[in-house]
């Protein structure tokens, strides 16, 4: 819900995930000389994994462990992005950033007089996003590839590394508008389906569609497939002018079986 003739986006969001997890993320895009160049992106994501347990190896203890407190492990990203409109139809764009996790002073081992042995243990590695968009010559009808997290193997300590999540995601677009008979000033219908193949967990697709009334509030609903916990997506957004300004702010709701739901709000503005 931006506007096409802005030269300047700025976003800032926040997700409350399970766990005690938060996600908070902005991102500024700007577009030179009208987009005649295409568009450049800065984006920041900054995790907060809350408060751990932390144990350390007791051969003396029943459990064979003992409670040393807790830690706060943290993650960190920051990208620069570039897309660009190649023909009328075909777009494509890509990312580098630079992500690191760090899980502090981790106590990694016990003397016989119960003093700590403490590491700093953190990893920082550059990853790469890529995506291509074409817009079909049938009206309102797109489809998009994009491949996230590229990167060399990152490794904590000796002999234990692993892979960032490398996805791989796959989605159709159809907007509605012109197709309805109905007034396109006033009613779009957005209906979107996407299909994710993550490298750490089984694939999913994902269907959804956003209603938008008069260019101002739109309603978003969707759901995800196959999952044992997460299930329906319900979602709310408005848009405004104001001066020279555009504003836009969005909530979704999600629900999971299992855990409290995740709540994710934004905002944008457009100059």
């Amino acid at each position: 819900m931006s506007r096409g003739d802005a030269t300047t986006g700025v976003f800032l969001g926040q997700t409350s995930f399970i766990a005690d997890i938060n996600y908070n993320h902005a991102a500024v895009a700007f577009r030179p000389a009208g987009g005649r160049f295409g568009t450049l992106g800065v984006s920041v994501l900054a995790v907060d994994y809350g408060e751990l347990q932390e144990t350390v190896f007791d051969a003396s203890t029943e459990a064979g462990y003992r409670d040393v407190g807790t830690f706060s492990p943290t993650a960190f990203a920051i990208g620069l992005g570039y897309g660009r409109t190649v023909t009328d139809r075909f777009s494509v764009g890509g990312q580098v950033k630079l992500v690191t996790e760090d899980f502090g002073a981790i106590a990694v081992s016990a003397n016989d007089q119960g003093d700590l042995n403490r590491e700093d243990v953190s990893e920082t590695v550059l990853a790469y996003d890529f995506g291509v968009m074409y817009d079909t010559p049938f009206p309102g009808l797109a489809f998009a590839v994009s491949a996230r997290n590229f990167s060399q193997q990152a490794a904590f300590g000796e002999g234990e590394s692993f892979q960032l999540p490398l996805t791989l995601q796959i989605g159709a677009a159809l907007d509605t508008r012109g197709l309805t008979g109905l007034d396109p000033a006033v009613h779009r219908l957005v209906l979107s389906v996407d299909a994710e193949d993550p490298y750490d967990y089984a694939g999913q697709i994902e269907a959804g569609g956003e209603y938008t009334f008069a260019n101002t509030l739109a309603l978003r609903a969707g759901y995800l497939f196959p999952s044992d916990v997460q299930s329906f997506s319900v979602g709310a957004g408005i848009q405004q002018r104001l001066g020279g300004v555009g504003f836009g702010a969005d909530y979704s709701y999600s629900a999971y079986d299992v855990f409290d739901p995740v709540h994710r709000v934004a905002i944008r503005f457009d100059l």
